[in-house]
């Protein structure tokens, strides 16, 4: 397993529940749909970054850590595979079947340098793509690896 992996597992709230075993698919789930609308932002961002007065956009990524990690805290010893994460100010919840909605914004902090008032660098998008992507590929192994488990023991009890 790669470094940049591991840390993307910790940074986005999952890292305390990923080798528990104890309800890490919702976890992983959100986190999945997360990485992935991430990856489409950025991917568009990159796409016009020759394209006048176009400003970068992005999810609200401390959001998500935050509610995430409040949703794995909030889980009671009683019931640990019970999962309930709560809507913030960029991401809503669907109470019906958990779903995400991911309001798309503006980082503030990116200023524009250049004459044409695009403030995407071809550098700093491809990084962001590339960590995104690792932490994405991350959570698809982890949900695998759980899927692999549960059809050997299946398996192994029908044999």
């Amino acid at each position: 397993m790669h470094e940049i992996e591991i840390y993307w597992g910790i940074k986005m709230g999952i890292g305390r529940i990923l080798f528990s075993g104890k309800g890490t698919l919702p976890v992983l789930e959100r986190s999945i749909a997360f990485t992935e609308k991430r990856q489409r932002i950025l991917a568009q961002n990159l796409a016009n970054v020759e394209t006048n007065g176009y400003k970068s956009k992005d999810l609200n990524i401390e959001e998500f850590q935050s509610l995430l990690s409040e949703a794995i805290g909030g889980r009671s010893k009683m019931h640990p595979r019970q999962f309930k994460m709560n809507s913030g100010r960029d991401i809503s919840v669907n109470s019906l079947n958990g779903s995400l909605t991911f309001n798309v914004m503006t980082p503030q902090d990116d200023t524009s340098m250049r004459h044409d008032n695009n403030n995407v660098t071809y550098e700093n998008e491809l990084s962001k793509i590339v960590q995104n992507g690792l932490a994405h590929r991350a959570y698809a192994k982890f949900i695998k690896g759980s899927f692999d488990g549960m059809t050997k023991a299946i398996i192994g009890r029908a044999g």
